[in-house]
């Protein structure tokens, strides 16, 4: 945990359904504090100051997660849709 004002170096966040198709984010990032040293991982909680720059590109909604039930893991299925 990051108890300061940090720069965000680097970010990926997927936004996909699940099976219920509710809305699940997953988030990584990469933050540099004043000391200059990177810390990353995944983000679950932030707070923004004063500003953030974000760039929102649009993935086919097809894409869900799917719980494998052997390994308890839900990665995105990128499994085409049926007939496309």
């Amino acid at each position: 945990m990051i108890e300061r004002q940090a720069q965000r170096t680097w970010a990926l966040v997927f936004a996909a359904a699940d099976e219920a198709g509710t809305p699940k984010v997953h988030a990584h990032a990469v933050v540099r504090k004043r000391d200059g040293s990177g810390h990353g991982g995944h983000l679950l909680d932030a707070r923004v100051r004063p500003t953030l720059g974000v760039m929102l590109t649009e993935s086919p909604s097809h894409l869900q997660r799917a719980l494998d039930r052997e390994t308890g893991l839900a990665p995105i299925d990128i499994t085409p849709p049926a007939g496309g």
